[in-house]
């Protein structure tokens, strides 16, 4: 984990690291994350609205010519479990449809 984000201790005792992201770089790491493209609701899942910079995954909803389009990101490529300590720093923004 990078010197600027301190992680709280988890809950309980014995738990060990076995897998993170923090976003280092400006792509998303493609073996930890499935980025996908498909139409779902009333949305298109692009890759076009996924970005990654200074630390920072960014997924963003916008709409155009009609259609909406949003970011889909999945962890299949790379976190695989059945039971442990997950945890995520998340800032959703204020606006309508969040």
């Amino acid at each position: 984990m990078s010197s600027s984000k301190t992680a709280p201790t988890p809950p309980g005792s014995g738990w060990g690291l076995l897998w993170e992201d923090n976003f280092d770089g400006n792509t998303v790491n493609t073996t930890n994350w499935g980025v996908r493209n498909f139409n779902r609701r009333d949305a298109v899942n692009t890759s076009n609205a996924v970005s990654v910079a200074n630390g920072n995954l960014t997924i963003t909803t916008y709409t155009q010519n009609g259609t909406h389009y949003t970011g889909w990101l999945d962890g299949t490529n790379g976190l695989r479990g059945t039971y442990g300590y997950l945890e995520a720093r998340i800032n959703f923004n204020d606006a309508a449809g969040m």
